[in-house]
């Protein structure tokens, strides 16, 4: 018996999801919402603290200049002036991570700031923590290092003191959310702060360009602006975000708005037509007046989802469609298979 030769299809399964950039982390806000962080890079976090260290030398020569003006005595000017300044440098990234919600001036400045790695709220015990660990990173040594070197000239204390504070400063580099140790101790970390940009108010944005006036061209009624909700007035915005850039006569000759200005016009009965190249203005006249509606009503307690439901639906309906049912399983995520067809 002859056989029937036999098909190879070759085929693919789905591809893998995109891979998530390392210094990417989540964590758990306050309200109990995962956020998506950025982790600061440790040459930020150096040059933040470089800038603080400049803010600190500042404030002590301020405080040597002040003391030396109104103490005459050199050796009580010398002493009040070590206690201010270690005073200062104490409690300059304590009290600014507590004052400024996790930022100093040189993390405002750079766009860092220091959060709970493990979500919530950022405690004063973290940030004192945190910062009096700095002392044993970085000051106490650095002041050993100096009083030996005066006393003793160079010796295998200085190499000891040295190797600690290389050791602490580069520990960053060997964790994978480059925390140092008052991080560990405290634990906190520092992330990178967005960038917020607000967009430029749509009413405005064609107001300028379409209008000669501030009265709009179409007038609705409380009616015709009852019917839609805040899912309507979304999608509406992202037609109207799509052809922001765009040239007033390119934009008005769009096909796509003109099925929209069309579909909203039949959905709220707005009677006259809408004239020919009067579709954007249609659209704007539309979202300023409904949007007006919509945060008028917020004021008051009333919040309407959109054209079906007044609150939020708990999950989509279920719709059944011809040929639905039990589906072959998809194949392992990219992977290659070969399937053998015998028809």
């Amino acid at each position: 018996m002859k056989r029937k030769p036999q098909n190879l299809v070759l085929e693919a399964g789905p591809p893998r999801p995109p891979k998530q950039p390392e210094d990417l982390r989540v964590i758990i806000s306050p309200e109990g919402l995962p956020l998506a962080v950025t982790l600061a890079s440790v040459s930020a976090r150096i040059n933040t603290f470089l800038m603080d260290l400049i803010f600190i030398f500042i404030g002590v020569e301020l405080i040597d200049a002040l003391i030396s003006f109104f103490e005459q005595d050199a050796e009580d000017a010398f002493h009040w002036s070590s206690l201010f300044s270690f005073i200062l440098v104490n409690l300059y990234f304590i009290f600014f991570e507590l004052a400024w919600q996790g930022r100093t001036p040189g993390k405002t400045l750079n766009g860092l700031r220091v959060v709970n790695r493990h979500g919530g709220e950022l405690t004063p015990t973290a940030v004192v923590g945190r910062n009096l660990t700095r002392m044993v990173e970085l000051f106490l040594p650095l002041q050993m290092l100096f009083y030996a070197s005066e006393t003793f000239g160079f010796n295998i204390y200085a190499v000891i003191i040295a190797v600690w504070v290389s050791g602490f400063a580069f520990l960053p580099y060997f964790q994978k959310d480059h925390l140092r140790l008052g991080d560990l101790i405290g634990g906190t970390m520092v992330i990178t702060m967005p960038k917020k940009k607000l967009l430029p108010d749509l009413s405005q944005v064609f107001g300028d360009s379409l209008a000669s006036g501030s009265k709009p061209l179409f007038a609705f009624s409380a009616e015709q602006l009852s019917i839609y909700g805040h899912q309507e007035l979304q999608a509406l915005e992202n037609i109207l975000r799509v052809v922001e850039n765009l040239p007033t006569p390119k934009a008005t000759s769009l096909v796509g708005l003109k099925v929209a200005a069309e579909k909203i016009r039949r959905r709220v009965s707005f009677a006259p037509p809408i004239p020919e190249g009067q579709e954007l203005r249609f659209l704007v006249d539309f979202y300023t007046a409904l949007r007006a509606v919509l945060e008028k009503a917020l004021l008051f307690g009333h919040y309407k989802f959109n054209q079906y439901f007044d609150k939020p639906p708990l999950s989509p309906p279920r719709l059944k469609t011809p040929g639905s049912g039990p589906k072959r399983p998809l194949p392992p995520q990219g992977r290659m298979f070969i399937r053998v067809d015998r028809s």
